[in-house]
């Protein structure tokens, strides 16, 4: 609650109209059915794209609507820092965790921007990975893994780039 009331004021303002225009712009054309690196060129991969227009798809098409994509991506990225910190340090580690990833990033203007899409799902898939390591049962273990490797792959598919960073972590 404190990481999405500190941030939200960063959802408002004005972008890197570029940037942010571009993401709009692909994820409604991925809508229409435009495939990204075919039809356009893009410096990331395509699961960004289509995130954002799954998004689009449910609530609508805008800016609001974008960012809070990326909010939602902060969010798992301070939620699974936390989880990573308790897993591996103790509770102070994990509260520090959240509450410097919250502080740094509420300094950036939020919209759904593929490195950190990327990153929320490296982290989410090496959290479960964690997780389900350490899990009790073998059942519960075996869909936290699973798990795991569906959002290390999200990652992947997001930014191509963060591939060898996600085997590495793991």
């Amino acid at each position: 609650l404190f990481a999405l009331a500190y941030m939200l004021p960063s959802t408002v303002g004005k972008a890197f109209e570029m940037d942010e225009g571009a993401v709009n712009a692909y994820a409604v054309g991925v809508l229409d059915g435009v495939v990204p690196h075919r039809d356009f060129l893009t410096f990331y991969g395509p699961g960004n794209l289509w995130i954002v227009g799954g998004a689009f798809e449910v609530f609508g098409e805008s800016v609001g609507v974008e960012r809070a994509v990326g909010l939602l991506y902060r969010l798992v990225i301070v939620l699974s820092l936390l989880v990573l910190g308790l897993r591996l340090g103790g509770i102070l580690a994990g509260v520090s965790a959240a509450l410097v990833a919250t502080t740094i990033m509420a300094d950036d203007l939020i919209w759904a921007y593929a490195t950190y899409g990327a990153l929320a799902f490296g982290l989410l898939g090496l959290a479960l990975l964690a997780e389900g390591v350490a899990a009790a049962s073998s059942r519960l273990q075996t869909w936290l893994l699973v798990a795991a490797g569906i959002a290390s792959g999200v990652a992947a598919l997001v930014r191509f780039d963060f591939g060898l960073a996600i085997v590495l972590g793991a």
